[in-house]
């Protein structure tokens, strides 16, 4: 298995990760087709990877891509004494089916946190499900006391 950060080569692969990811959690219904979603968020990958906005580390077992931990990396307003502040908000961490419990999705996240660091984040955000929780403070996250507001209905 390669663990890698993906290039914009791996869009398309990306956006079915990101299908059959979405599509799992609604039990097989969406409002849109493949080939409405496909392009658009194929297009929404290779965009983030080049301006530097989105990393995406993938597990690849040669013949595709299994798996995707992905973290936007946001820049907060400088400040007198750091100049260049950045946190990660990691999300769409998925693992098809057939390679889960195989310890993918936990190297996966170790090499995406071994990244951030050594590309300066301050700190990196998840918002878990409740299943996922153990997942990611296995990995170091803890609980925090954050607030947020829901200016729009969750869609899955």
């Amino acid at each position: 298995m390669n663990y890698r950060l993906a290039t914009e080569a791996d869009a398309d692969e990306l956006a079915r990760l990101r299908w059959d990811f979405r599509v799992e959690e609604t039990d097989g219904v969406a409002k849109t087709t493949w080939e409405q979603f496909g392009p658009i968020c194929a297009d929404f990958v290779a965009t983030g990877i080049a301006g530097g906005e989105w990393a995406y580390w993938v597990a690849d077992d040669g013949d595709r891509l299994i798996g995707c931990v992905c973290i936007c990396v946001i820049k907060k307003i400088p400040k007198p004494n750091k100049l260049d502040i950045r946190f990660g908000y990691v999300t769409n961490v998925y693992m098809q089916p057939e390679s889960r419990n195989a310890g993918h999705g936990t190297t996966l996240l170790t090499k995406a946190i071994e990244w951030a660091r050594s590309e300066g984040l301050v700190e990196l955000l998840v918002s878990p499900s409740e299943r996922s929780v153990p997942y990611y403070m296995r990995q170091g996250f803890e609980p925090d006391d954050g607030l947020h507001i829901d200016l729009e209905p969750y869609v899955v």
